[in-house]
């Protein structure tokens, strides 16, 4: 299969019913929305795509995409490389899925006033939602990790464990004492 530029819209019925696949990019400079929640999209996503109707006569789409970005680790701050993986798989079919109950197997997608499906920004939705919460380096590779190890190696360990709650608790036995 030859690698191409992914469509920006396509319908979906017609692609179905033709059962395209496609294997290709979408150019990093396409990914704005990613692009604003990362320090950079590191090079293009690559994409692939089937199309076609289930079993029950429903149209699907569905694909994985991997993209590298950089990220600011949240531990040490510097700069560090992550490849987003994700699949998904997609329906414009909404009355079927609704009717035979497999809203847990499909994502609905809205189809525009032509009866295309944006692919650019489903994709996009899928690599956002793929970010991790807290972007970090593995503990190995991190250069903050051996600060933090020696944070909780120290004797002083059994300072950092102690029970907030009983200044808390001092505090109160203390103003009471004192009325």
């Amino acid at each position: 299969m030859q690698s191409v530029k992914i469509p920006l819209t396509i319908d979906p019925y017609r692609a179905a019913a033709k059962k395209l696949d496609y294997q290709g990019i979408i150019a990093a400079d396409g990914l704005e929305r990613l692009a604003s929640m990362v320090v950079s999209v590191a090079d293009d996503a690559q994409v692939n795509l089937s199309f076609y109707e289930d079993l029950s006569g429903i149209v699907v789409f569905e694909g994985t995409v991997v993209c590298p970005v950089i990220m600011e680790c949240q531990r040490c701050g510097e700069k560090m490389r992550l490849e987003l993986k994700t699949g998904f798989r997609y329906s414009p079919d909404i009355k079927k899925i609704e009717e035979l109950e497999l809203q847990d197997q499909y994502d609905c997608a809205d189809l525009n006033n032509l009866g295309e499906i944006d692919l650019y920004a489903i994709i996009e939705d899928e690599l956002i939602l793929s970010l991790p919460l807290i972007a970090k380096h593995s503990d190995e590779e991190c250069p903050a990790s051996d600060l933090i190890e020696s944070l909780y190696d120290n004797e002083d360990t059994a300072e950092l464990k102690h029970n907030p709650f009983a200044e808390l608790g001092e505090l109160i036995k203390h103003k009471n004492s004192n009325s």
